[in-house]
């Protein structure tokens, strides 16, 4: 991997299991390689940046990583939660979830997710919310935002106008 690039981070180590309790199945290992699932990157002095998990989505050609996404968007000033979803023509329908207390316009949003993003990893749907969702450990909700997106979605296809802000 060079500098500055992201990928899946595969590890090799004496130690490295080859199943987990009650499964006994062998753990993904490839000539000694164990993908972890998830992905980083590897500055000029080599020092790694886990970014989170891989999570891959393949959209107009190109693959992307929902959490590299997010990490990028977050060091731009645009904090934003990506859900990804299936979509039999483009691959993936992406939706921003954007905390936002009323202070930013959606449009606002949207123009300052264009400026932090190439053009083929902008998300179809950028949605504000009061407060992103979370579960009991402090972590965000995604099955819960995953719904709204579907939701959303479904009531675009429908041209109305669907309220996921709540």
């Amino acid at each position: 991997m060079e500098p500055g690039e992201t990928g899946e981070l595969w590890i090799r180590s004496k130690a490295l299991f080859t199943a987990t309790i009650g499964d006994d199945r062998p753990a993904e290992v490839e000539d000694g390689w164990y993908r972890t699932g998830d992905i980083g990157s590897v500055d000029a002095h080599g020092a790694l940046r886990v970014i989170g998990r891989a999570g891959a989505v393949h959209r107009g050609g190109h693959t992307i990583y929902p959490a590299h996404l997010e990490d990028r968007a977050d060091r731009a000033g645009v904090p934003l939660t990506l859900i990804a979803l299936a979509d039999e023509r483009r691959g993936a329908h992406l939706t921003a979830f954007i905390e936002d207390a009323g202070t930013h316009t959606r449009a606002e949003w949207a123009e300052r997710v264009r400026a932090a993003l190439p053009e083929h990893e902008w998300p179809n749907r950028v949605v504000l919310v009061a407060e992103v969702p979370r579960l009991g450990t402090g972590k965000i909700d995604r099955a819960r935002l995953a719904a709204e997106a579907e939701a959303g979605r479904a009531a675009a296809r429908k041209d109305t106008v669907a309220d996921v802000s709540s």
